[in-house]
């Protein structure tokens, strides 16, 4: 439809039926393919409408979802580990412990002898660990640095102080044991209860860094013992404990089980 203001300036020639027909025809081919042209334009414009609101979507849901584990790790933070250097080479594995009784005793057991000692001395007897400023700059408990090695520390795993501090008390018991060979049951049981407390401990590796402080009174530098340790609850364990005691379990009875016997022989 031509515009208003272009009608005045327009002359009016009568034309033959055939230049109708030829200029009707063209008019029509120009109006199929402008209608064509113009199909395909509102498909391409539709998949990329569609395909803009599919990203538009991914993006909103990625930061919706980023933004919820954030907020979860900010305000439901499980991991509350105190730093230690030894982190990165912690690894897991299944391990069966030696029951210490019977025919299976370890060779960390018995009445303290000179293989048995060294057994126990090389859990643990690696001198006193060191650490770069990178690393001790991050200890939860300051400790000191070496006077000869410019940029180190020095800190002692925790594991390796409780299997020390094990070993002491195994040797002090077994030696107010008068004699072994007559009380055999107690012999057996403290046996028993040394190793498995050492496999456990080895179990666990505490790896959390046990610092050192220059004491005054002593003019040395020695371990500080009373340090920030990330703790299992105890009296959450003990109280969970608590509530499901058995107090009508016999020991001397054999009972069937419907999930299947468990008989050592």
């Amino acid at each position: 439809m031509i515009p208003i203001y272009f009608k005045r300036n327009i002359q009016y020639f009568p034309i033959h039926q055939e230049e109708k027909i030829e200029v009707s025809e063209a008019t029509q081919s120009r109006n199929v393919a402008s209608s064509a042209t113009i199909k395909v334009d509102e498909k391409t414009f539709l998949c990329s409408l569609k395909s803009l609101l599919w990203i538009s979507w991914s993006v909103i849901l990625c930061l919706i979802l980023s933004n919820l584990y954030t907020w979860k790790r900010l305000y439901y933070k499980t991991d509350i580990s105190v730093f230690s250097p030894a982190s990165s080479v912690v690894q897991y594995k299944y391990i069966v412990p030696t029951s210490g009784i019977r025919d299976e005793i370890s060779p960390y057991q018995g009445p303290p002898s000179e293989s048995n000692n060294q057994l126990w001395e090389d859990l643990y007897s690696f001198g006193i660990s060191r650490i770069p400023m990178s690393d001790a700059v991050q200890l939860a408990n300051k400790t000191v640095p070496i006077t000869d090695d410019p940029g180190h520390y020095v800190v002692t795993l925790e594991v390796f102080h409780q299997l020390h501090c094990l070993n002491m008390l195994r040797q002090q018991i077994w030696s107010s044991v008068t004699n072994p060979k007559e009380n055999v049951t107690m012999s057996i049981h403290i046996d028993h209860c040394i190793d498995s407390i050492r496999q456990t401990l080895m179990c666990a590796s505490d790896i959390t860094p046990m610092p050192y402080a220059w004491y005054l009174e002593w003019q040395v530098n020695f371990p500080v013992f009373n340090t920030l340790h990330t703790c299992r609850d105890f009296d959450a364990i003990r109280e969970w404990a608590l509530e499901r005691q058995s107090f009508t379990f016999d020991t001397t009875i054999h009972e069937k089980d419907p999930l299947g016997d468990n008989i050592i022989v």
